[in-house]
Parts: structure tokens; sequence; C-alpha cells
């Protein structure tokens, strides 16, 4: 708590944007020392036991953007009159002129977003021995794992040939437009980010407490061709249902969202709005 006071008192922050799961410490701090609070604030599988679960300072939100397209889903009336929809934030990206993969080798990509989730290293296990099971078929395949930044379990993971672990990718972007296929959980960002780019994937819903990936994958799969919803168990299904994108489904356009452009200016307007209030 008080690591976190210094931090807020040091940066004297105009306003302050938390995600869906802030630090209990930093939101006592920001709602200490007065400081108004924005929330973002996604889909959950529950959302009266989430709302009831951040109480505690939910009534010192000034602002609650939910990056998803409006009627999405049914905002509470006691947080209605300061929720704002704004469609879906993914990062921005430049497409790399580059030819995708103009040899006969394919690459897939893994991921589990930031790898912070309990299970990561099962469904990393999971992926790479589809990735063993592939290249008995196709031994060109090359499997690419990013583990992200927030993973841990390294001495859980049984590494197979023909797979690169890279704990973190600077341009995640980038990686992938250029692979072939991409393995993936079904969080928010990552699935956001894969819409944007327009990549194969194959999405494996983890189990999360508040996040329903499964309702989020199934939806994507029946929106766009260039995605599968993975309910199998073994590897050996999940190499078959890479092995069948591969061979029947063409890559997708993408489908740009302006949403991170609507939440910067919102947040520009109220932070002037703060700054002549304070003035």
């Amino acid at each position: 708590m008080a690591f976190s006071q210094v931090v807020v008192r040091n940066l004297r922050p105009t306003l302050v944007v938390f995600d869906c799961f802030p630090s209990v410490a930093m939101v006592n701090a920001v709602v200490r020392q007065n400081i108004p609070i924005v929330l973002c604030l996604r889909e959950m599988r529950d959302l009266p036991a989430y709302l009831r679960h951040i109480s505690h300072f939910i009534s010192h939100t000034t602002l609650i953007l939910i990056p998803h397209e409006p009627g999405a889903f049914e905002v509470p009336e006691s947080i209605r009159s300061k929720s704002q929809f704004i469609g879906q934030i993914a990062r921005s990206f430049c497409r790399s002129n580059e030819t995708r993969n103009d040899s006969r080798t394919l690459t897939v990509v893994i991921t589990g977003g930031g790898g912070g989730f309990n299970g990561t290293s099962t469904f990393y296990n999971l992926a790479m021995q589809a990735i063993l099971i592939l290249r008995q078929r196709f031994p060109l395949v090359e499997g690419r794992l990013i583990t992200g930044p927030l993973f841990h379990d390294f001495p859980k993971l049984q590494v197979v040939e023909g797979v690169t672990i890279h704990p973190f990718e600077p341009d995640i972007m980038n990686a992938f437009c250029n692979a072939d296929v991409v393995l993936s959980t079904a969080g928010y960002n990552t699935a956001a980010e894969l819409e944007q780019v327009g990549a194969r994937a194959v999405f494996v819903p983890a189990e999360t407490k508040w996040d329903d990936q499964l309702a989020r994958a199934e939806r994507l799969a029946r929106a766009y061709a260039h995605f599968r919803c993975f309910r199998g168990t073994t590897a050996v299904e999940l190499a078959l249902a890479v092995e069948e994108l591969l061979r029947e489904t063409p890559f997708g356009t993408g489908a740009l969202s302006d949403g991170a452009d609507k939440a910067a200016s919102i947040l520009r307007s109220l932070t002037n709005q703060l700054h002549q209030h304070s003035g």
C-alpha cells in the first residue's frame, strides 16, 4: 500500500484508467488521493458477480468504457449512466510487405496472451504435441511458442522438436500476420488482435473465473471462416483441426475497429475538463 501511495503521489496523475482487475493497493491509493478513475469493463461470464467483486471501488469511478460494440450485453442500471460502449480495442499495427511464408515451411504460432492464467502450461504442451503430430505428415512445419511476459512455469513445458520458445514478442501483430495458423486461447486482447489481422486461428478456450472464452471463441468461429473453436481434448484432435484449417480455409481480410481512437478521444476530453476545473 505504501509503495502504491508513493507511486501515485510522485506521478500526480490527473486521471487513472484501470483494466478489469486492478491492484487493490493501487486503487486504494488513487481513491485516497481523490483522483478520478476510469474503468475499462469487458464482457464477463457473470457481470453482477463481477461488479460485487469490485464493489470496493466501482462507486469511485467517474466513467466506464466498454470495449465492445453498442448493445453487446446488458449494462446493469447501477452503472448505466456512466458507461459508454466504444467498440473493440486492439493495438495498432503496420502490415509487413514481406510475402507470407514464401517457402514450403509452415509456421504455427502458439500464444496464450500474457500467459498468466492457471493452466497455461497445459495448453502450451497440448499445442506442442499437436505440432509434433503435424510434423509426422508435414516435416517442414515449424512452431513458435510465445509464452508471454506473465508466464513463469517453464519447468512444466514439454518441449518438442520443431518448436522454438520465445518468452516475449515485441511485434506480436506482425508475428500473427506471417503465421500460417495461430493456436491461441480466446482472451479478449489476443482474440481482438487476431480478428484485426485476419490470421487463420484455432482457439482453445481457457477455463477462467470471469472471462467466458468459450462463448467468445464460438462467436468468432461463427462469424469468420478462418477461425475455429476447438472443443476436443487431445493433441491428435488439435492437429487435425489445424490441418483442416490449413487445407481448406484462406486467410481473412481483418476487421479493423476504431475503439482505441474513440477511447483516446473520450479520455483526452475528460482530462481537459479536469484540468479546466482544477484551474
